[in-house]
């Protein structure tokens, strides 16, 4: 789920806690930059997944998938997309900027089980991922 598509992280978190409750496997595409933001989909996942495995038997596997791409790339593919919901190809440099100030790398620190980072460019190992996580 995106919160570009869905317009609000409320709305995200709502349709993530039923995804999850039902079972299913949930992928967030967002830009959580420190741990505190990141916090909000581990502890979800952590507090829905008993309502789907009453034996808690299964525990959910939880994945941070980091794109490690540049700051120039990351303005250029901003400025180049001219139908984004949410960000004006005006604002990349500014949104960009923010976002670099306030990164956190992510650590295993944080209650996930794996961070994952893939390379720009690096498009087998982009798809090994996203085969592993369909699977999981």
């Amino acid at each position: 789920m995106s919160q570009d598509t869905l317009g609000s992280r409320s709305k995200c978190v709502t349709v993530a806690r039923a995804a999850l409750s039902a079972g299913k496997r949930v992928v967030i595409d967002r830009t959580n930059f420190d741990s505190k933001q990141r916090a909000t989909w581990v502890h979800l996942a952590h507090n829905c997944w008993p309502a789907c495995d009453q034996t808690f038997t299964i525990t959910p596997h939880i994945c941070v998938v980091r794109f490690d791409t540049t700051r120039e790339l990351c303005v250029q593919r901003c400025k180049a997309n001219r139908n984004h919901p949410t960000l004006a190809p005006t604002d990349a440099n500014r949104v960009i900027g923010y976002m670099e100030r306030d990164w956190v790398e992510p650590t295993l620190n944080e209650g996930v089980d794996a961070v994952v980072r893939i390379a720009n460019g690096d498009t087998k190992f982009y798809e090994e991922v996203v085969a592993r996580l369909n699977c999981v």
